[in-house]
């Protein structure tokens, strides 16, 4: 179940997908409709449930949209003691529609300037080195970049589609002594070649994010750390949150996870281990029964990956996996073509 509910509304936002859309993507997701209320349990990331009822009453609304009144109907959500009173769209296509009537957008996302609060919460999340190559995807005046640059010499890639921000970025960077570490381009973001960044950030819609999820898992290696200013990415749940300017902004944090899914047995076939994976979640299959487990730090073929007690050391096709530390270590090989894709 993908719903963001806050103590206090995030004002400011360039769209209006916050207040308009609600849509639950969580596999086994049990809907329950009654007189036109619609209960829905879900059990990740999180057991929990969220009751969703018609709204007639249209004084209820005390949105930032309120004085708009907006043709589209209404809808209390009640998910725990939070109550809140939304209007929602019910297709891409009447967002779209919606966005350009309301900004009168030329382009799919309207610009808006990243306080330094937020950026500072993107390099807490993403720790930048000088090692590192941050891409940021719509990236307006670069100003996430240059920081960056300029307190960690990390290498900067911008793309935006507004010629006079990207020069505005280039002589910022300049200004700021870091041009040689800045590349801006004025092109499309969907056109970028991700393979070589170690960080990206985003600024820009969930719907665009959406979007970009299935390039992020073509081309993105895994432990690459991404970063997104208010908006999230559906159903792959977040690693990290952290609410910024008195709650009015919020920074979403993933690690793109290493594929470990398949089937995983031991040379004399008397161990086996199964795993199942979506996203950085994952179900291990054994002798010991089904764990549901968190990936807690995904990496790259080598390295070991932690499960909460238990530890399985990739390198290429082989593996050793311990169920608790006290007990010896077990090599297993992945069977090969027995590797699940993401399902996105």
């Amino acid at each position: 179940m993908r719903l963001e509910l806050y103590e206090k509304h995030v004002e400011g936002l360039p769209s209006l997908t916050m207040e308009f859309r609600i849509k639950a993507e969580s596999a086994g997701a049990k809907w329950k409709e009654q007189n036109g209320q619609v209960q829905v349990a879900f059990l990740k990331p999180e057991k929990g449930s969220v009751t969703i009822t018609p709204i007639t009453d249209r004084s209820r609304y005390q949105g930032r949209y309120k004085q708009d009144k907006l043709e589209l109907p209404m809808i209390e959500v009640r998910l725990g003691q939070t109550v809140k009173i939304l209007y929602y769209t019910e297709s891409e296509e009447q967002m779209d529609k919606l966005l350009r009537a309301k900004n009168k957008l030329r382009l799919d996302v309207v610009w808006g300037p990243t306080q330094s609060e937020v950026y500072d919460a993107m390099f807490a999340f993403t720790k930048p080195t000088a090692k590192d190559v941050m891409f940021d995807l719509g990236c307006g005046d670069a100003r996430i970049l240059t920081a960056a640059a300029r307190r960690f010499g990390t290498t900067g890639i911008g793309y935006d589609l507004d010629p006079k921000l990207i020069e505005r970025g280039l002589a910022a960077a300049k200004q700021q002594n870091v041009a040689n570490l800045i590349t801006l381009r004025t092109e499309n973001l969907f056109a970028a070649d991700l393979s070589s960044a170690t960080i990206i950030a985003i600024y820009l819609s969930d719907r665009i994010n959406q979007k970009l999820k299935p390039k992020f898992f073509r081309e993105l290696r895994p432990g690459t750390r991404i970063v997104s200013h208010n908006w999230h990415m559906g159903d792959w749940q977040y690693d990290g949150r952290k609410f910024v300017l008195d709650n009015s902004r919020v920074v979403y944090f993933w690690i793109m996870p290493a594929n470990f899914s398949g089937e995983w047995q031991s040379a004399d076939g008397k161990t086996k281990l199964n795993i199942r994976q979506q996203y950085q979640m994952a179900d291990l299959q054994g002798q010991h029964g089904v764990n549901t487990v968190k990936l807690e730090n995904q990496r790259i073929a080598g390295h070991n990956l932690h499960f909460s007690g238990h530890t399985l050391e990739i390198n290429g096709e082989n593996a050793i996996f311990r169920w608790a530390a006290n007990e010896p270590p077990i090599t297993l090989v992945r069977t090969p073509g027995s590797i699940e894709p993401f399902s996105l």
